[in-house]
């Protein structure tokens, strides 16, 4: 089971995962207009490369979380009914009362700011672009009715044709987080009830038939969060820590390999999922080290960063369409000067991270799962 050290290192990995996704589009949304260290066309260096993925990275230590976590809820799930089966509504109750408040928060949030901007007359880079910019993050603002209550029940970027809304592109995740779970919940109910299965089948054929080909490799990289979960379980890095090391390093150099290659886009656009597998071995070599979490826990910088976890969730689904009006209502009057870009994207960073502590008292208090 998960001690107290254990417990304290994934909020720590949960904090620092949903900052650098904060940082990451602070750069994307306010700094690339005037001081872009990649390019998106043309090759990078290894530096700003890896750089211009950090956003990516930390989404893939989130599902390396989910699928732990999941796995080890479930395992309680078993636990508490004693072998004699799985409380389905119980773990499907618990996914959606985590999921849905949040998500009907950043929704209220979407909404709120696509009003403000709508009565403003900034739809469109008219308003808020000079023409000087380096890269605009969005171009107009509009609101897609399907796109918005698609992604409310977990279709965008799934069903083919529905979108995340444009005030709110990380949805994706979310929406792909979602099927984990569906899918997660239905392959443990079937072991029990065989009917099951062909409603997993029906669920399976549905996710393949709209062939997004990245929910796969989300898939499989949160897979990877519930296999080493299973290994945490049985202790099997005890007897076979050099196993784990190498299994490390093989995936570290697969992934490396990718990097190397990153001027292939296919390439390019995959190698983040090879990240998100090397990350899972070596948060199980982390976990596995009471010297290294001893250490991380009396470092005043990981105690405030473990902090953010409270309401990291929050944080993600809400920061992007703040950061995307504070660009539409600054831009033209900061963009001349580097120092006032920076202040305004310093700012950002604390205002939105107050905001976010503040709104997930109202929807993630009581919500946030304990794994004991």
């Amino acid at each position: 089971m998960l001690k107290t050290d254990d417990t304290f290192f994934l909020d720590f990995l949960r904090g620092l995962s949903a900052l650098v996704v904060l940082v990451a589009h602070v750069q994307q949304i306010l700094l690339n207009p005037i001081w872009m260290p990649f390019s998106l066309t043309e090759k990078n260096d290894i530096l700003p490369f890896l750089y211009s993925q950090l956003g990516a990275f930390a989404v893939m230590i989130f599902f390396v979380l989910s699928g732990f976590l999941i796995t080890y809820s479930i395992f309680l799930n078993f636990k508490n009914m004693q072998g004699g089966g799985f409380d389905h509504s119980l773990y499907f109750s618990k996914r959606m009362k985590r999921l849905y408040p949040p998500l009907l928060l950043s929704q209220g949030v979407v909404l709120f700011v696509f009003f403000v901007v709508y009565l403003c007359g900034a739809t469109n880079a008219d308003f808020f672009a000079t023409g000087k910019e380096l890269y605009l993050a969005r171009r107009e603002i509009k609101f897609d009715a399907m796109d918005y209550f698609g992604s409310m029940f977990f279709l965008n970027t799934i069903v083919e044709g529905i979108k995340s809304p444009v005030l709110n592109g990380p949805l994706w995740s979310v929406a792909q987080e979602f099927w984990f779970y569906v899918l997660a919940g239905l392959l443990v109910m079937s072991i029990f009830n065989k009917k099951i299965i062909a409603l997993l089948l029906c669920v399976f054929v549905f996710l393949c038939w709209q062939g997004n080909s990245f929910f796969f490799y989300g898939l499989m990289v949160w897979l990877f969060g519930c296999i080493i979960a299973i290994l945490h379980l049985l202790r099997f890095s005890e007897k076979n820590k050099y196993v784990v090391y190498a299994l490390f390093v093989i995936a570290l150099s697969a992934w490396l390999v990718l990097v190397v290659q990153a001027d292939n886009l296919f390439f390019k656009n995959r190698q983040k999922f090879a990240f998100g597998i090397a990350f899972a071995f070596l948060m199980l070599i982390l976990l596995e080290s009471e010297l290294f979490k001893g250490r991380l826990m009396a470092m005043w910088a990981a105690r405030r960063i473990a902090k953010i976890a409270a309401y990291s969730y929050t944080l993600y689904l809400v920061h992007f369409p703040i950061l995307i009006a504070i660009f539409i209502f600054t831009n033209k009057y900061t963009q001349q000067n580097w120092w006032l870009v920076v202040a305004v994207a310093a700012m950002s960073i604390v205002l939105v991270m107050w905001l976010s502590a503040k709104m997930a008292t109202l929807v993630e208090k009581g919500f946030k799962e304990k794994i004991a």
